[in-house]
């Protein structure tokens, strides 16, 4: 039997990366708070040896996650654009003026092996103009 609706996992995160600077910097500029913060060379995890792991770079994110049968990555961008919109200017500055990288990340964890996007052209220009890159990663778990 066919199932109609399918339980998926949505998790959208606008990460602007800081390596050598406070990550802090970026909520100092954008006056606003992130919703995760990780300072370049932060302990982030153990290896099985005990090896301590660090943060390579610092993180300044905003990061949306919802759980759901009808769960949409364009209500995601809807709230990161009434944020963001007004600061592009801002974070094309951190970005040129202080080697910063800014990413946009699509995660969907679904159990529909058919999941998919669909960005229409106004999404797609928001997206290229707060970011360098975009990256998505759909897990289909049947």
């Amino acid at each position: 039997m066919e199932k109609d609706n399918f339980r998926c996992e949505t998790k959208t995160s606008f990460t602007i990366k800081t390596f050598s600077h406070d990550c802090l910097i970026v909520s100092e500029k954008l006056d606003l708070q992130p919703t995760r913060t990780l300072q370049a060379g932060q302990i982030i995890g153990k290896g099985p040896q005990g090896q301590l792991y660090r943060s390579p770079h610092g993180l300044w994110a905003l990061e949306y996650y919802s759980v759901g049968e009808n769960v949409q990555f364009n209500d995601h961008l809807i709230r990161l654009r009434e944020i963001l919109e007004s600061k592009v200017h801002l974070i094309k500055a951190l970005v040129d003026s202080m080697g910063f990288e800014a990413v946009m990340y699509l995660l969907i964890m679904t159990e529909d092996a058919g999941a998919g996007i669909d960005l229409d052209s106004s999404d797609l220009s928001f997206i290229s103009r707060i970011s360098t890159r975009f990256t998505c990663s759909v897990v289909a778990n049947q």
